[in-house]
């Protein structure tokens, strides 16, 4: 609803390409990704299906990298 009441963040680096416990308004997810490539295509997937909205845990985030030819 482009609201900021709920936020999706990380208290650990990142790890790429696998499932990371996602901090409910947690920290900003810092993304230092070193390549060659002038480009590559980044996705986020939040994962809600063990979420326990009484405790706030257990969704997951994935940070997909993939190279990009010029």
């Amino acid at each position: 609803n482009g609201g900021w009441d709920i936020n999706w963040g990380l208290d650990t680096d990142v790890v790429y390409n696998t499932p990371m416990e996602a901090a409910y308004n947690g920290g900003n997810a810092l993304l230092n990704y070193e390549s060659e490539n002038d480009y590559v295509d980044v996705t986020l997937r939040l994962d809600l299906t063990n979420w326990d909205t009484i405790k706030k845990t257990g969704a997951k985030i994935t940070v997909f990298v993939e190279e990009v030819e010029d």
